[in-house]
């Protein structure tokens, strides 16, 4: 079996568990302490067992013992009280219990019982959750095509009782169904439809995982493009509500789409996806995301980093007693042992590889005479009911052919009529539905261009101040100066250095974000130019932490080095004695920090001319970025004082938000 296969599967589980979350995304432990200081209140029963209900269901996925308890104990009330609501909850619960924890046969008996409860009391919303419950069973069993008839039974239910939240989680439910049959397209249309659901709803969550779904048809397909570009927007939203477990399967599947022809970025997504599920503290994703980091060492012939990366991974999958990953483990150890030519460790590796296999393929066997046995009795029950159905057409038939005489030319007139009117709404609700779509559509266009015009300018005034007519002026005189001196060597060194800064400034100006790398290499070759003009002792330093270089960050280009530029030339040229000059890049939350500091005059002794336009233009550039890059940024300064209150320096902050990799 080749490894590469270990990240689509990766992706695939990932999915599953965000579908098996989706029918308990209402469950939530906070509120268990509030039930239970209810619980013993003095109440009337029928509420005591609706509070003993509401504890089983949100402690399901928690502390499924309690809520097994809390459910029999609402059920044994219920029946005692005969409050039928209650008593059909609590089998519900208990029955999607039961299929969270894998057995299958207790819970079917419960939701079906639950079922019959609803179907008596009648209302459609109940019978909705209990319908969707059966589907979620049926996928447990393999058995699909069940499992898409009680999503799309559920939906019609769900529909009539206008119970719009649930019908964007089953738009999604069947979404994911088709998507699993490998009907992409169809998969795309459902998820579509409960994105736009959700966005009304205003479920950011939802509408993230709708938009990984899609991003997932188009990965499956091998449209990568449009698979970034789905779990970028997806990535933004579970970002804005910080869910780190969510953030970490995105990058993931980004690295996924990378591994193949770029290792290195995918390797980054890898690690980034890691620093996610341990701030999270989820052990079983940390587990996979060390798996995927291994595997990539592995194939890079890395073999101390993959030795140390696959074996914390199986600690974990061992800890948590997750067998079919330990397998995968194992798998990966042997390769790793036989690469390094210890025939020993790949034998032992490779016979609890062997003995994990087996052990999944009598479970795995079991499950699928389960699916079978299933799939015959549905068959047969689909029989049975063709059987009637055509018992039942003949009767129909022989009541509408003695009735069509009278009824009929009635009928057509009314579905003439009724078609008439149904013709007119469509051809009102078109043109409205257009004229409101041109109008949004004007009003993007004119933004879009306005933007475009705005960083035009901005670009063209950014770069006229950054290397203005005097700095050029300047050098070039004291170019001809060493020249003159006969200091050739000097002079041609001088001459590269310009332009090389020169060819920089050009090239970076027309691009919106640059590596963290060329920007230290930009200001280092302006900074150095500035000292050879500079008198006295004048030292600096230009540094970032490492962690940003490994990332790969991007900052906005040619915005720093006005800061640095107002610093040599209003703070320190006119200082006498040492003058030093700091510029520091730092990680913060989402973003880089940038200190630019100085130990010169301070600003009161300035000539505010020339800095106060850079300034101003910078300050234009950085509210233009926030619009067009989805990205925040600002500045602001510190004037640097001794404790005699005299001016030691200015310190300034930049910071940037949405800066990425």
């Amino acid at each position: 079996m080749d490894i590469t296969i270990f990240t689509p599967m990766r992706t695939a589980l990932a999915l599953l568990v965000l579908l098996l979350l989706r029918p308990v995304c209402a469950q939530d432990p906070t509120l268990v302490p509030e039930l239970l200081r209810a619980l013993r209140t003095n109440v009337p029963d029928s509420v005591h067992a609706q509070i003993l209900v509401k504890l089983c269901y949100n402690l399901t996925a928690a502390h499924p013992d309690s809520a097994r308890l809390f459910g029999e104990q609402a059920l044994v009330l219920a029946e005692r009280i005969g409050h039928d609501r209650s008593i059909a909850d609590a089998h519900n619960n208990l029955g999607w219990l039961a299929v969270s924890q894998g057995d299958l046969k207790t819970g079917e008996a419960e939701l079906r019982h639950a079922l019959q409860l609803f179907e008596e009391i009648g209302d459609p919303a109940f019978i909705s959750v209990v319908r969707s419950n059966l589907g979620w069973l049926a996928e447990h069993k393999g058995d699909r095509v069940t499992t898409l008839k009680e999503f799309q039974h559920a939906l019609k239910l769900s529909e009539a009782a206008k119970d719009t939240g649930n019908i964007a989680v089953l738009l999604y439910n069947i979404g994911t169904t088709y998507n699993r049959m490998n009907e992409y397209a169809r998969a795309r249309d459902f998820f579509g439809r409960s994105l736009a659901l959700e966005h009304t709803l205003d479920r950011p969550d939802k509408e993230a995982i709708c938009l990984m779904g899609i991003g997932n048809t188009y990965r499956s397909e091998g449209d990568h493009p449009q698979a970034l570009k789905h779990y970028e927007m997806a990535n933004v939203l579970f970002t804005r509500i910080g869910d780190p477990i969510s953030m970490g399967l995105i990058a993931e599947n980004t690295a996924g789409l990378y591994e193949a022809d770029e290792p290195l970025k995918a390797m980054r997504y890898y690690r980034r996806a890691l620093r996610y599920y341990t701030s999270a503290g989820s052990a079983i994703d940390q587990a996979y995301a060390l798996q995927s980091i291994g595997r990539s060492q592995l194939q890079q012939q890395a073999l101390t980093e993959a030795d140390s990366s696959l074996n914390a991974g199986r600690a974990l999958a061992l800890g948590h007693g997750q067998n079919e990953l330990v397998m995968d483990f194992e798998r990966l150890l042997a390769q790793l042992a036989s690469a390094r030519g210890d025939s020993k460790a790949t034998l032992a590796h490779y016979e609890r590889y062997m003995a994990l296999k087996d052990s999944m393929q009598s479970a795995s066997s079991e499950n699928e005479l389960l699916r079978l046995r299933t799939e015959f009795e549905t068959e047969r029950a689909e029989k049975d009911n063709e059987l009637l159905r055509e018992k039942d057409l003949v009767s129909t038939q022989r009541l509408r052919t003695r009735n069509l005489q009278l009824y009929g030319s009635l009928g057509l007139v009314v579905l003439a009529l009724f078609g008439v009117l149904l013709v007119w709404r469509n051809l009102q609700q078109k043109r409205k539905h257009s004229a409101i779509l041109e109008g949004l559509n004007a009003e993007l266009s004119e933004k879009q261009a306005r933007i475009e015009e705005i960083n035009a300018l901005l670009r063209l005034k950014v770069l006229r101040t950054q290397m203005d007519p005097h700095f050029i002026h300047n050098c070039l005189n004291a170019i001809k100066s060493l020249s003159l001196a006969g200091e050739h060597e000097r002079a041609e060194e001088y001459l590269d250095g310009f332009a090389r800064l020169l060819r920089m400034v050009l090239e970076h100006s027309v691009r919106d974000r640059i590596g963290l790398e060329e920007e230290l290499d930009f200001l280092r070759y302006y900074v150095k130019l500035e000292g050879l003009r500079m008198k006295g002792e004048f030292t600096w330093s230009i540094e970032a932490d490492p962690a940003l270089l490994d990332e790969g960050a991007m900052i906005p280009s040619l915005l720093v080095q006005p800061f640095v530029e107002n610093a040599i030339w209003h703070g320190l040229s006119s200082k006498n004695g040492p003058k030093d000059l700091t510029v520091r890049f730092a990680a913060m939350d989402h973003g880089v920090q940038c200190t630019i500091e100085d130990n010169g005059v301070g600003r009161t002794a300035r000539e505010d001319g020339r800095r106060s336009l850079g300034l101003k233009l910078t300050g234009e550039r950085l509210q233009l970025l926030t619009e067009r890059m989805k990205s925040t940024g600002e500045f602001h300064i510190e004037d640097l004082r001794n404790e005699a209150g005299g001016p030691t320096g200015t310190r300034v902050v930049l910071r940037l938000t949405g800066t990425s990799a």
